[in-house]
């Protein structure tokens, strides 16, 4: 038997799996609202001046050794403990609850917002997902380009001081 969009919604609804022949060629068959199922390489840290919880957002691929070791001098400079590495779908990062979320690529920023606002290096606001949403330049960009780091630093160093209240 064959159901419609709307039956296999009510059904789900009401906690009822409906399995289609079909469901692997589409999201959109069995749910009007598409879920961002990509893993990202985040790092969690803990700010060691105000006790914030800080989550980056790496990219889609795990980092290079060199950008692991440009990330751990970025995150000692802002005074930044190291929790945690590890690849997260966006409703996990949903459940870590971060306090700030820093972007590191604009590549990646495409989740923050569904309208068509432009997201650029500097960007800063909220999101869903955390009170403070930062998005700067990738860490490969800092590597390829030096000049990166300065506003990398200028944005952490201001957001560093929103959070902590000065």
């Amino acid at each position: 038997m064959s159901f419609s969009n709307d039956q296999v919604g009510v059904l789900q609804a009401m906690g009822i799996d409906v399995w289609r022949s079909n469901d692997i060629t589409t999201q959109a068959i069995v749910s009007d609202t598409y879920v961002d199922d990509r893993v990202y390489s985040v790092m969690q840290t803990k700010c060691q001046v105000s006790g914030a919880s800080w989550l980056w957002l790496l990219g889609e691929t795990e980092p290079t050794e060199p950008e692991l070791v440009l990330f751990k001098k970025i995150a000692q400079a802002v005074k930044l403990h190291v929790i945690d590495h590890q690849s997260v779908s966006l409703s996990q990062i949903q459940q870590l609850q971060p306090e700030v979320l820093v972007v590191l690529g604009v590549s990646v920023s495409g989740f923050i917002s569904e309208e068509k606002q432009t997201i650029s290096v500097g960007w800063q606001g909220q999101h869903e997902l955390c009170q403070r949403v930062l998005v700067t330049h990738a860490l490969s960009d800092m590597l390829d380009q030096p000049a990166c780091k300065k506003i990398v630093w200028r944005d952490l160093q201001a957001l560093q001081s929103a959070v902590s209240g000065g």
